[in-house]
């Protein structure tokens, strides 16, 4: 945010300087440009200079043909939007339609039309896309960050996964407010990496997703699962079933094991002898006991689709143990 300011003054500054420089009139309007140009991303900045090319050029030929054919009163001008901004909008060229306006009424104020004045207001939106262009050539790298906030989401899914190993053996958790507060706080994360990742993808001019934006929208779907598991283990009544011991230790080993580059194959295969295993038990007892086992199966499928997303997405990415 504070970069961006610093860009937009001086880049303002310094467009104003130059066409005062080169002879311009209304040099300041070379700076509210810049102001109105600088994008947020590399992408965003050349996607509006191009939607702003197009709007400009529209708006100094209906308004040059305007003002000559009917003068340069008010009501021309008043005329000329009428027409000018539902022909913005219809095109879907609102971004350029400030400056449009803005550039027009450098003709109204002249009074004249002219090689001159048009060349006069042409290049001060040239100059002035061109420095914000060029001012948005450099933005900082937010890898550090993206890593961060994997590492933070890393380290909140290895709590919520021990959680859910513990209360499959203990029961009723004592922390059940604690892990309301951590759900919410990881998904806030994970939205936040995610938005960073988009900008971060926006810089960088490969169409090709980047890495992190990958991972963090994999650690998104398996946090979907993750809040799955956490309704399903509302429902369990009993947690002195074989199968719920099983099925607390394999969680407990995936939360120790869980990092960003191990693929799951391991934990897939230990998977499917717990699944095997509770499958071949001898059969409930009573209603409860069957109710229990049923959402425990269930339990462990939604386990194995999140350790298939993240093999998914290691076997897309040629990355193995």
């Amino acid at each position: 945010m504070y970069l961006r300011a610093i860009k937009m003054a001086v880049g303002a500054l310094l467009a104003t300087l130059l066409a005062e420089f080169i002879g311009l009139s209304s040099a300041t309007t070379a700076g509210v440009i810049v102001l109105l140009s600088l994008g947020k991303t590399k992408r965003m900045s050349l996607e509006h200079a191009w939607i702003r090319v197009k709007a400009v050029a529209l708006a100094l030929v209906l308004g040059s043909v305007m003002f000559s054919l009917f003068g340069f009163g008010i009501l021309v001008f008043g005329m000329f939007l009428m027409i000018f901004v539902p022909v913005m909008l219809k095109l879907k060229l609102e971004g350029g339609l400030i400056i449009g306006t803005v550039l027009v009424t450098h003709l109204k104020n002249a009074a004249v039309i002219d090689v001159a004045i048009l060349y006069n207001t042409i290049m001060l939106f040239v100059l002035g896309v061109t420095v914000a262009l060029m001012f948005n050539l450099y933005m900082p790298s937010m890898k550090k960050h993206i890593t961060f906030d994997q590492r933070f989401i890393e380290e909140k899914f290895r709590v919520i996964l021990l959680g859910f190993s513990n209360k499959l053996t203990v029961g009723e958790d004592k922390h059940d407010v604690f892990y309301q507060q951590l759900f919410t706080e990881t998904r806030t994360r994970i939205a936040g990496a995610i938005k960073k990742a988009k900008m971060a993808q926006e810089n960088n001019w490969n169409d090709e997703p980047l890495y992190e934006l990958k991972y963090l929208l994999m650690r998104r779907t398996q946090f979907d699962v993750l809040e799955r598991m956490a309704e399903l283990m509302e429902r369990l009544s009993m947690t002195d079933l074989p199968a719920a011991t099983l099925i607390s230790e394999l969680i407990g080993k995936a939360a120790l094991a869980l990092e960003e580059f191990n693929t799951g194959d391991t934990l897939l295969l230990e998977l499917e002898k717990v699944s095997t295993t509770c499958r071949g038990g001898v059969l409930p007892k009573s209603r409860e006991e069957f109710e229990n086992r049923a959402v425990l199966f269930q339990y462990l499928a939604e386990f194995r689709y999140f350790l298939e997303l993240k093999k998914q997405f290691s076997d897309d990415l040629y990355i193995t143990d």
